[in-house]
């Protein structure tokens, strides 16, 4: 699992998110599930450490949103340190979160940020959970449509991690986190779990064999087969028609006959 946090603004709790995600993955135990965190994240940190590391999980602590400029369609973006500048911001499509990831994709990722999950119907593809799902096929994104705040996303990543340590499927651990956020009468944030079809286990056992058997029931290569399988036309089955049937038959005419007024 990797962590990678961003705040050039100096305005969100990060260490506080981080080290509650940690406590609730120290619960699996370190041959189940290891942690590395990325504070402090740059674009060209981020995107070494995504290749080398090659996370099951990455969960991204910061802001983000999704705007548009100059009257063209909207994009999500993420918003990283800067190089040169760390307390200057570097906006992150999400064309290039999905470059980053595009030879080492999660199994789940996790945008803990404001509108990090929003889109339009001018550009539905292009906000940042959208991006990831639909031209990168990631599995499960976890994202938020809403701004949210820095205490409503402390709550929910630590519900969320603690009923995946229990052994929860994701969707059940995303219902929880959303439960944790309703608690709380000041927030508005809609939270979605957005993937390509839903994990059906009860229990996630390891992220390996979640990772394995999700992946061995939506790879691209079954798809055509299966549609081919689909649109084929069924040969339809041919009525034998032997002396049982005849017989079944003949006595329904003579009780029909029986039954008929003269």
């Amino acid at each position: 699992m990797l962590i990678a946090a961003a705040n050039p603004k100096k305005d969100l709790n990060v260490s506080a998110e981080i080290e509650s995600i940690e406590a609730q993955v120290r619960k699996l135990g370190e041959e189940r599930m290891q942690f590395r965190a990325l504070p402090d994240a740059t674009r060209n940190g981020l995107s070494d450490i995504i290749a080398d590391y090659e996370p099951h999980i990455l969960h991204y602590v910061g802001h983000s949103d999704f705007k548009g400029s100059d009257g063209k369609k909207g994009e999500g973006y993420v918003y990283l340190h800067d190089e040169r500048d760390p307390a200057k911001v570097d906006p992150v499509s999400s064309a290039d979160l999905k470059t980053m990831m595009q030879h080492s994709r999660p199994c789940l990722v996790v945008l803990n940020s404001c509108e990090s999950g929003a889109t339009s119907g001018d550009a539905p593809k292009a906000g940042l959970a959208q991006c990831l799902v639909s031209r990168l096929n990631i599995p499960f994104v976890v994202a938020m449509q809403n701004p949210v705040s820095d205490e409503a996303a402390i709550a929910f990543s630590n519900r969320l991690y603690s009923s995946i340590a229990r052994g929860d499927t994701v969707a059940t651990a995303v219902t929880k986190g959303r439960s944790k956020i309703s608690e709380q009468r000041n927030e508005l944030t809609k939270i979605e779990l957005i993937s390509h079809r839903r994990f059906t286990h009860r229990t996630i056992p390891s992220w390996t064999r979640l990772w394995l058997h999700h992946w061995r029931q939506v790879r691209p290569q079954n798809l055509p087969r299966k549609m081919e399988r689909q649109n084929s036309p069924q040969p339809k089955r041919k009525r034998k028609s032997g002396p049982r049937s005849q017989q079944l038959s003949s006595q329904l005419r003579r009780s029909w006959a029986e039954l008929k007024p003269s």
